[in-house]
């Protein structure tokens, strides 16, 4: 322990996650990366190293780099929608143009917010089109 400063010694022990939340982290960062690369140019170093952990720890979760980009596809694809969902149940009754406005504008929004980044579907749209479609 370091007598001078405690917090200095606490700093470089490594925090033990769980399973599941050690996935999360990796997902998020995924998900950063491949919004601005795509998965052809995101290389599983970039990824281990933007996750802070080895790339063997990235592949004993994932497998392989397309399955992280398919979770992280998928999870994209939940989170716009949950997103989606939530804006327009909050949609009061008005008149069916108002309505088809509200409705556009609650669909915007969902693609733009940082939750759901639109740019993921983008890259899975053309690098990965046939599952892309299915998602």
């Amino acid at each position: 322990m370091n007598e001078t400063d405690p917090d200095k010694s606490r700093a470089w022990r490594r925090v033990r996650l769980s399973r599941e939340r050690r996935r999360e982290e990796i997902l998020k960062s995924a998900e950063l990366l491949f919004a601005a690369t795509g998965l052809r140019s995101t290389t599983t170093a970039a990824l281990a190293k933007a996750a802070g952990i080895s790339e063997a720890i990235l592949y004993r979760h994932f497998g392989a780099k397309q399955k992280l980009f398919e979770k992280v596809v998928e999870r994209n694809t939940q989170q716009r929608l949950a997103s989606l969902e939530g804006r327009l149940s909050s949609i009061p009754n008005l008149s069916p143009l108002e309505c088809i406005d509200r409705m556009a504008e609650a669909t915007i929004l969902a693609c733009a917010d940082d939750e759901g980044n639109a740019s993921v579907m983008a890259w899975a749209l053309l690098e990965m089109p046939e599952f892309a479609a299915d998602v």
